[in-house]
């Protein structure tokens, strides 16, 4: 693992127990194949701290901005009623995988009862139920961005067409192309690294092993080295100092456009407050 991960692995268990205290209090939740916080606010480029929002809400430097996942996830086998919508329609090939048993080295902890992974970790508390009514799956998703303010100042820089403009501006720079293909490689290559043998041997048993494919499947699962899923799994790698985070220029380009809008905002409140002195 990355130095940010091993130091987040080796650390005291209080320091540890401080770190999970803070995303569970983030997210509401903690996800059932959380590794640990690989990322805090302290990890923020320096211009973009300069120009975030005033407020309690980020300004302890221990808080965690990105948490690492295991690539295998646990969540409730959906009935197939209404109530499961869209994510029943997504997975009902899987209605019948219930888990058999589950790696005891695994970061999927089902015996804990601590909380599920649904569509990724953005599911709600809740205990874990019988291990009769659960499934296993792969998760791609290596880096989860969990700062609040963070996710929704994202969400904004994704409305009216930014995602495309960036992917058009990915595919129209080669060395750009390059470096993300080389981000993509050794973000599939660290989280297959993650794998334990038990859970691998469970991947080959359930022709699973093409989900988390090193060769085929870069951050967050993208297939397409020159597609860009989201802004907040580009932005969560870059962030988290892991494997190939150097090689995301996608997610500093989502830091670079968070830190020019934010500054813009700043500039225009500043020269508003001078304007309404001067009257």
């Amino acid at each position: 693992l990355h130095r940010r991960s091993q130091h987040a692995a080796t650390k005291g268990k209080g320091e540890a127990s401080s770190s999970m205290t803070g995303v569970v209090k983030q997210l509401g939740y903690l996800p059932g194949n959380a590794i640990g916080v690989c990322a805090r606010q302290n990890d923020l480029p320096s211009p973009l701290k300069s120009v975030l929002p005033e407020g309690d809400t980020h300004g302890d430097v221990d808080e965690p901005l990105v948490l690492q996942l295991y690539p295998l996830a646990v969540r409730r086998e959906f009935s197939g009623g209404k109530a499961d919508g869209r994510k029943f329609k997504g997975r009902r090939r899987m209605k019948h995988a219930t888990v058999p048993s589950l790696s005891p080295s695994s970061a999927v902890l089902v015996g804990k009862k601590r909380s599920r992974s649904d569509e990724g970790p953005a599911s709600d508390q809740k205990d874990l139920p019988d291990k009769a009514e659960l499934v296993i799956e792969p998760f791609p998703t290596m880096y989860w961005l969990t700062s609040p303010l963070l996710k929704v100042l994202i969400s904004q820089l994704e409305l009216g067409g930014r995602v495309s403009a960036m992917q058009a501006r990915l595919r129209d720079d080669p060395d750009a192309l390059a470096s993300m293909k080389q981000a993509h490689v050794l973000y599939g290559e660290a989280r297959w690294a993650l794998l334990t043998d038990d859970d691998v041997a469970l991947l080959e048993r359930r022709q699973w092993t093409l989900a988390l494919d090193p060769k085929g499947r870069g951050v967050a699962g993208i297939r397409h080295h020159d597609s860009i899923k989201c802004f907040h799994a580009h932005a969560a790698h870059y962030l988290s100092g892991g494997p190939g985070s150097q090689h995301n220029v996608v997610g500093k380009w989502v830091m670079d456009a968070l830190y020019q809008t934010l500054l813009s905002k700043k500039e225009e409140k500043f020269e508003a407050s001078n304007n309404n002195v001067i009257k």
